[in-house]
This record gives structure tokens, sequence and C-alpha cells, in this order.
């Protein structure tokens, strides 16, 4: 074997053991970045589920506020249909009673404009 050859082999064992040193380096700076980021990613999971819980409570809560206000909106529709009602029968019994005074009792209109005081 020549020297050529000689120092072909050495450096194809240099290389390899410039490889490995590479790859294992690189498995380190893996493992930190790894720990690193899962640190960091498992903060940011946590908040997003907090914050997704706030959401899904906050949802129920406007849907049930919703809901009260569509059952009191019904509530004041049926409220003042009644007290539409309750004026109308309170409008004829009132005319009613007008029609039963006789004439005689009745007050002639005062024909002067009152003054305001």
């Amino acid at each position: 074997m020549g020297i050529a050859e000689i120092l072909a082999v050495l450096a194809f064992f240099v290389a390899m053991i410039a490889l490995w040193l590479v790859s294992d380096v690189l498995k380190k700076i893996e493992s930190q970045n790894e720990k690193f980021i899962s640190t960091h990613i498992k903060v940011i999971r946590t908040d997003l589920s907090d914050f997704d819980d706030r959401l899904r409570n906050f949802t129920k809560a406007m849907k049930l506020m919703e809901d009260k206000l569509k059952s009191n909106e019904k509530y004041s529709h049926e409220q003042v249909a009644a007290m539409t009602g309750n004026i109308k029968n309170l409008e004829k019994k009132l005319s009613d009673l007008d029609q039963s005074i006789p004439q005689r009792f009745r007050e002639k209109p005062d024909v002067r404009p009152r003054s305001i005081q």
C-alpha cells in the first residue's frame, strides 16, 4: 500500500469520527431544544386550555342571558296585552257609568278657558 492509500483510509476514518461527533452534538442540541420547546409549549397549551374553558363558560352565560331576555320579552308582551285589555275594560265601565248618570245631575261644561297655575 502506498502512502496515498494510507492517507485516504486515515482521512476516511477521520471523516467518520467527525460525522459521529457531529451527530452526537446534534443529538445533544436537539434534546436541549426539545426540552426548551416542550417547556414553552406546555405553558402555551395550559393558557390555551384556560382560555378555551373561559370562552366556553362565557358562551354558556351569553346563551343563558339570551334565553332570559327572550322569556322576559315574551312576558312583557303578555303583560302589555293584559294591561291593554284591562284599560279597554275600564274605559267601557267608565263609559257605562257616565251613561248611567242622569242628565239633571250632570254639570254643565265650563266654556271659559281655565288658567293653569
